[in-house]
């Protein structure tokens, strides 16, 4: 006599759960750290002191990018939170955009400026890499992601 399962195949992974968090997590706090080393970053923009006219203009470049970068989280919230298809799109192309400007930011100061490459910058860079080494990936191939952000 055979006996026959009664269990039904699990669905396909959908919902803002699993590995999924992670960069959920990474979404929702992005905007908060953008605007806390925004305002920083204004406090010695506009102290300046012992800076030269060069030096100030980078550190407002710095502010309108990272004010554009902050905008673009907000907007990568709402595209979460309601489930938009365009949603990964949106955070591959952050991840990738937050890897380039790391990297051309901290090449305009060293070469600009004269600065020396710090263990803050090495950790920057190092940060961008891995997320999009490890996130970008996920976003295309994951079924979770597919069968979340499906709604327009």
């Amino acid at each position: 006599m055979t006996e026959t399962s009664t269990t039904e195949p699990s669905a396909a992974p959908q919902g803002l759960d699993g590995w999924l968090i992670l960069p959920i997590i990474g979404t929702v706090v992005h905007p908060f750290i953008l605007a806390y080393i925004t305002v920083e970053t204004v406090i010695v923009a506009v102290d300046a002191a012992g800076l030269n006219s060069s030096m100030v203009a980078m550190l407002w470049i710095e502010i309108i990018v990272s004010g554009i970068f902050m905008l673009a989280y907000v907007y990568a919230n709402v595209l979460l939170f309601r489930k938009n298809y365009l949603f990964p799109k949106m955070f591959i192309a952050l991840a990738i955009t937050g890897l380039m400007w790391t990297v051309m930011d901290i090449l305009i100061a060293l070469n600009a400026f004269d600065i020396r490459l710090t263990s803050s910058d090495h950790r920057d860079i190092a940060r961008q890499v891995w997320n999009c080494l490890i996130w970008v990936p996920y976003m295309l191939v994951s079924k979770r992601v597919k069968n979340t952000f499906v709604e327009r």
